[in-house]
């Protein structure tokens, strides 16, 4: 963040505002959270985002082992991820996505490995239903980088 003075009085007003894997519990209300940030931001200033997205329509599996035991209302797309950030005043400097497939599934074949070692055969068998969502390629990891670039309208800002 960053301090100046407007009319002799301090303002302070954030310059970035950075996400690792929190928006993902909240994409009921992202369009709500594109709001804010545009709120909080100056123009220039720059969200740095890192959120799991769906590449698939939400399938059983998915929303078993990956959504509701996550608290993920559900999953959007990596599209509808970066359309609201451009309807909210945002350009988007930066994109990368993919499916981390090789990371995912190394980590959860360890977790399997260890909860069959512990006998904890309920811990294994979810960690083999949630390994299969990702052999399935349903979901991605994605890091954003996006600058606003206009103010919203007041009353989208007043919600």
């Amino acid at each position: 963040w960053y301090q100046r003075r407007v009319h002799g009085v301090k303002e302070q007003q954030w310059s970035h505002i950075w996400n690792q894997l929190g928006i993902c519990h909240c994409y009921s209300v992202f369009g709500d959270i594109c709001q804010s940030a545009n709120r909080a931001l100056p123009i220039g200033g720059r969200i740095v985002w890192n959120d799991y997205v769906g590449n698939k329509p939400e399938t059983d599996l998915v929303r078993r082992f990956v959504c509701d035991l996550m608290h993920y209302s559900h999953l959007i797309t990596s599209a509808e991820y970066i359309s609201t950030l451009e309807a909210n005043g945002f350009v988007i400097e930066h994109h990368f996505c993919e499916e981390w497939k090789e990371h995912f599934l190394l980590g959860h074949d360890l977790l399997i490995k260890r909860a069959v070692e512990l006998g904890i055969e309920a811990s294994a068998e979810w960690y083999r239903s949630r390994k299969q969502a990702v052999e399935e390629g349903s979901y991605s990891n994605q890091v954003v980088v996006a600058r606003k670039v206009r103010e919203l309208p007041t009353a989208a800002k007043d919600g």
